[in-house]
């Protein structure tokens, strides 16, 4: 499939919009007001329960020297959406989406590919690797520790909401079997781009190549 980059930036625009718009029906609506309602009778009860617990619970805590554990949740990592193109095929991996788009390639195949990713609004990332991956997904700040070969790397400069294309050169190992598989996977850094999300790291699988036999193999 061939799309020009007035129109891959619209599809790309239309597809984050599609997943990230809420969808509600008078349904919907109900079973939420019931849901909220068993929950609000959950919590009274829950609340009577947690009272006699503490009365046990503080004195307790105040003959002891030990200072409480605080807990901290891992920054949540921005959605992006993809289009990825492989020798001229392109699939679209919208935010949200927990299947990656697959390809199917050969052993000893030379692929282009061509990853689009749509940075959302009020979002500023500070780096980014691309690369092969046999399964694993081990985010780090200075780079993903089992991404082999790394076949894009960017950082020091900001990549600020819009599309960003990468094109990636990248040769199939003669040796895979078929049936085996390898996974395109993206890394992101993100400086605090607002005040409810904190700097991080997230890896993320963007399209899974299944090796098959070459034809007439």
């Amino acid at each position: 499939m061939t799309i020009d980059e007035h129109g891959l930036r619209r599809r790309l625009e239309e597809t984050a919009a599609k997943a990230s718009a809420p969808r509600f029906t008078t349904e919907d609506v109900v079973r939420q007001v019931r849901r909220r309602r068993t929950r609000f009778i959950a919590m009274a009860v829950g609340a009577v329960v947690a009272a006699g617990a503490v009365a046990v619970a503080v004195p307790v805590a105040l003959s002891g020297k030990s200072q409480p554990m605080v807990s901290h949740a891992p920054p949540v990592p921005p959605e992006l959406t993809y289009a990825v193109t492989v020798n001229g095929r392109t699939e679209m991996f919208p935010a949200g989406s927990s299947t990656a788009p697959r390809f199917a390639v050969t052993p000893g195949e030379n692929l282009t590919i061509v990853v689009d990713a749509y940075v959302p609004a009020d979002t500023t990332m500070s780096a980014v690797w691309l690369g092969i991956t046999d399964g694993v997904l081990s985010p780090r700040p200075d780079g993903p520790a089992n991404m082999n070969p790394i076949l894009a790397a960017r950082s020091g400069a900001p990549l600020g909401p819009g599309v960003h294309r990468f094109t990636l050169r990248w040769a199939v190992p003669a040796s895979l079997r078929p049936g085996t598989s390898r996974q395109l996977a993206a890394e992101w850094a993100w400086s605090r781009s607002s005040p409810s999300r904190s700097p991080g790291e997230s890896e993320a699988f963007i399209a899974e190549l299944g090796i098959q036999a070459a034809p007439g193999a």
